[in-house]
């Protein structure tokens, strides 16, 4: 739903993107500086994210190896194992490798969803050693916004030290409050396209982290299989995760 969503309202996500570019164009160089402070913090962030959806996949990917080699030695038996459960209409053992490495493609696209393989996101994120999921895009969106919104935050307070220090609004000043409030207005905007754009999947994601997190938890609690409990335990980690992250970054907009 997610990525179905991220390319039919891909015109508009691209939109918001360059609206907030624009408002980090208009910058002073000193602004810039202090605004690249506030922003990287936040990167990091979503890159630890990505990074971690990338270590949850390739550990389901590698288990079921490591799981069939641990039972051939002990037991002589050779049994097939995949990282995910799939049916198939046809003996899948007869087919095992080029199965087994279309289950890693399947769980390589269900995971990370391209974002950069459309042009127009291309500029945004072209620093980034992965491909990006959509739940990244959107953090990293938010990560912007929030970012604007505390730079913004300081900028009034600066310009009512200043102020108060001149004790008179001269021209200068009338129009660097007019460029903040313009500023404002165009970032509460943004937050209402993202939350037009995002709102629907988000509110899918949150029933669906739900049941998981609950699922998962109790497989975690009743396996006693080490791999399978390593497996059960990353996803109910990374679920976890990401539920946290999305609820820490809309609080950091209602906060800034």
């Amino acid at each position: 739903i997610k990525y179905i969503n991220g390319i039919y309202h891909r015109k508009s996500i691209k939109v918001i993107m360059d609206t907030l570019d624009d408002i980090y164009q208009d910058m002073g160089v000193d602004e810039k500086s202090r605004f690249k402070t506030f922003s990287f913090s936040r990167r990091r962030i979503a890159v630890f994210f990505g990074s971690s959806n990338m270590i949850v996949i390739w550990i389901f990917n590698i288990f079921p190896l490591i799981m069939m080699l641990r039972i051939y030695l002990t037991a002589n038996v050779v049994v097939y194992l995949y990282p995910f459960f799939f049916w198939w209409p046809f003996d899948n053992t007869k087919y095992f490798v080029s199965t087994y490495l279309y289950q890693i493609y399947c769980g390589q696209i269900a995971t990370f969803q391209m974002v950069r393989k459309f042009q127009c996101f291309e500029n945004y994120f072209h620093e980034f050693p992965f491909k990006l999921i959509f739940d990244v895009l959107y953090m990293m969106i938010l990560a912007q916004v929030t970012t604007h919104f505390r730079h913004l935050s300081e900028s009034f307070k600066n310009f009512i030290e200043e102020l108060s220090q001149r004790n008179e609004m001269t021209w200068k000043h009338k129009q660097r409050f007019k460029y903040l409030v313009e500023v404002h207005k165009t970032l509460n905007q943004q937050c209402d396209s993202l939350n037009r754009i995002f709102g629907l999947p988000l509110l899918v994601h949150v029933i669906l982290a739900t049941l998981i997190i609950c699922f998962t938890g109790f497989l975690v609690v009743s396996q006693s299989e080490v791999f399978l409990l390593v497996q059960y335990f990353s996803v109910l980690a990374i679920s976890l995760i990401h539920t946290f992250f999305l609820c820490w970054f809309g609080d950091k907009i209602e906060e800034e």
